[in-house]
């Protein structure tokens, strides 16, 4: 497959960003030989994440070519972005442009912050749901790993990122890259494989009221 053919995925990466969640989609997409990915920096291309690993992004939200797929991760840094209006602007911007708008953890929150989720159903990291919930419009799903909603699927946190990037090849590419991820990477954790996936029971514990703004009789 000449670059030409592959879709353009870009991820966007910022101080404070949570390692696995953006390295985890990057390695599922990368070993299926089906895109070329850049990295997307918002600032400096220098970018320190959670764990205090350094990483250089290939360019910043202002240098950003045209994508087929926008990752927003999540980690401690979204907490800052999500009452940055450039970088909501920006997300919104790529959110008409984009085939796919997928998020990781607490990418949900900055995606929910950009307007992006009004009456949708999301998930989101367990220790973030509440937060998630108290944004007008969208639904919290309390035990879903991966929700899809058509043009944007959210994942829960950090390793989900890995199993949300694996049912967007098997969803929207079919079986043979799902299969060569699957393969090169010997995952074996994929949700198909261990469907009974369900929060902690802490993690529901004062939750038995849906979200305000959510129509619990929604069925997505």
């Amino acid at each position: 497959m000449t670059s030409a053919e592959r879709d353009r995925v870009g991820i966007l990466l910022f101080d404070g960003v949570e390692v696995l969640d953006f390295c985890g989609p990057l390695e599922v997409l990368h070993t299926s030989g089906r895109f070329e990915i850049i990295t997307v920096a918002h600032g400096e291309p220098s970018v320190c994440t959670a764990a205090g690993l350094r990483v250089i992004a290939d360019c910043t939200t202002d240098e950003c070519p045209p994508l087929d797929i926008l990752i927003v991760p999540g980690g401690p840094g979204t907490r800052i972005l999500e009452s940055e209006e450039t970088v909501l602007s920006w997300l919104r911007e790529r959110f008409d442009e984009v085939g796919l708008f997928a998020t990781v953890c607490t990418g949900s929150v900055l995606a929910a912050a950009a307007g992006l989720l009004h009456n949708r159903r999301a998930t989101t990291h367990w220790g973030a749901i509440r937060e998630l919930g108290r944004f007008p419009g969208v639904c919290t799903d309390w035990d879903s790993r991966i929700v899809d909603e058509g043009e944007i699927i959210t994942s829960a946190g950090i390793s989900a990122g890995i199993d949300m990037a694996l049912y967007i090849l098997e969803s929207r590419y079919g079986h043979a890259p799902f299969q060569r991820a699957l393969n090169a990477m010997e995952y074996d954790a994929y949700p198909s494989l261990k469907p009974n996936y369900h929060r902690p029971e802490f993690v529901r514990t004062s939750a038995s009221q849906p979200d305000e703004g959510c129509d619990a009789s929604q069925d997505r």
